[in-house]
């Protein structure tokens, strides 16, 4: 049975229960406004436990947030805490709190656990067509640490796509034919 909770009190459910995994979640952008608009609808048919780092646009008082921690560094360092954070959040529910999941879906490369994930862009062929603006030639030295770090960003993001993506049980959403495509090759 599922915890869900509302005014400072706990109700027993029996919905299926879905663990959406995203940095942050709001009504400002594409994906995470994707996710705000289902979580919004279909909270009377599932029970929503978000693991984010930041919710906006969304009430609240029909999910269980599990907020988690962020850290105030480069892009790379924020992500890798981020990615394995939330897992030791996940798990921590699950092993103490004894919650299961019926699915988790994340929009995006978030863990490595997901049943479900909506694509909306596939980094290892976004990187493929940055290459030639990731060169540090034709850049000042001042530019090199940003350019440097987006690569090992992309590089990370790409080689957790292939471990994600490969995954036999799970079940991705692409928005177009062409992300579909790029996710099979």
């Amino acid at each position: 049975m599922g915890e869900r909770l509302g005014a400072n009190f706990l109700v027993r459910t029996l919905l299926p229960r879905v663990a959406v995994v995203s940095p942050f979640l709001d009504r400002r952008h594409g994906a995470e406004r994707a996710v705000v608009e289902c979580v919004s609808r279909l909270f009377p048919f599932f029970e929503f436990h978000l693991y984010s780092q930041r919710v906006e646009d969304l009430d609240l008082s029909h999910v269980v947030w599990r907020r988690v921690p962020a850290l105030r560094a480069p892009h790379l360092m924020a992500y890798v805490w981020w990615f394995v954070a939330n897992q030791l959040m996940r798990r921590f529910d699950r092993w103490f709190r004894r919650v299961r999941f019926d699915v988790v879906f994340s929009p995006g490369i978030n863990c490595l656990d997901a049943d479900v994930v909506s694509v909306h862009v596939v980094f290892r062929e976004f990187a493929s067509r940055m290459r030639a603006e990731l060169r540090l030639s034709g850049h000042p030295p001042a530019a090199w640490a940003r350019l440097i770090h987006r690569r090992f960003y992309y590089a990370l993001i790409s080689g957790l796509e292939g471990r994600v993506y490969s995954r036999k049980r799970l079940r991705a959403a692409a928005p177009s034919g062409k992300v579909r495509d790029e996710i099979q090759r």
